[in-house]
């Protein structure tokens, strides 16, 4: 790995060794990719050749590459990230080991790839968060309640921590409304969705 040589040491040879490499001596050290041999000689002649050793090259491996399948856990959920790129052994900032792990706190979470040749850099970071249950149901109010005349009343909403959605499917903290009716909102969070709002009722009139 990395520029590193193997000592290749021969045993067993009672005259003059020489190596695959045509080089000699009872070891030699080697910084390729091989298959090695060596044989003995003496003054009756050459050995068969030796047993084979084979050396391979490698690098340290690259970083993985880690995704979650949700960023965002609610009601005591998992999430499930997994690493790609990594041809070693695979260890977790959480000290697990292996191409997945479940994970059911919130925190910043990286990998890194192991492999004979050593370790990788670390990873990308996946950010988990948690939120609470389904959103409280958000309170609505309107600047009128009888509309005269082709008038419009404003319907306003509050307490709602996320996205807001009237029973007329518009969406936004407040919404104009010119007909009678009754009219309600709930609020999504990225945990689900609220209960329905109170009710205001809008009646019209004429003069």
């Amino acid at each position: 790995c990395n520029a590193e040589t193997a000592t290749l040491t021969a045993t067993g040879c009672t005259g003059s060794l020489k190596w695959s490499t045509t080089a000699t001596g009872s070891s030699i050290s080697v910084s390729t990719a091989g298959t090695y041999t060596a044989t003995c000689i003496n003054s009756c002649g050459e050995s068969g050749l030796s047993n084979v050793v084979v050396i391979t090259t490698g690098s340290s491996p690259a970083a993985p590459v880690i995704s979650t399948n949700k960023n965002s856990l609610c009601n005591a959920e998992t999430a499930t990230l997994t690493a790609t790129g990594c041809t070693g052994s695979l260890k977790w900032s959480t000290t697990a080991t292996g191409s997945s792990i479940s994970v059911s706190t919130a925190g910043s979470y990286t990998a890194t790839c192991s492999n004979s040749c050593g370790e990788s850099g670390v990873s990308n970071v996946v950010v988990i968060t948690t939120g609470s249950s389904s959103p409280a149901a958000p309170v609505i109010s309107t600047n009128k309640n009888s509309l005269c005349n082709a008038e419009t009343a404003t319907l306003t909403a509050t307490g709602c921590s996320g996205s807001l959605k009237w029973s007329t499917n518009a969406t936004g903290s407040s919404i104009s409304v010119s007909t009678a009716g009754s009219y309600t909102a709930t609020c999504i969070n990225s945990c689900g969705e609220s209960g329905a709002s109170n009710v205001v009722v809008i009646t019209t009139g004429s003069s």
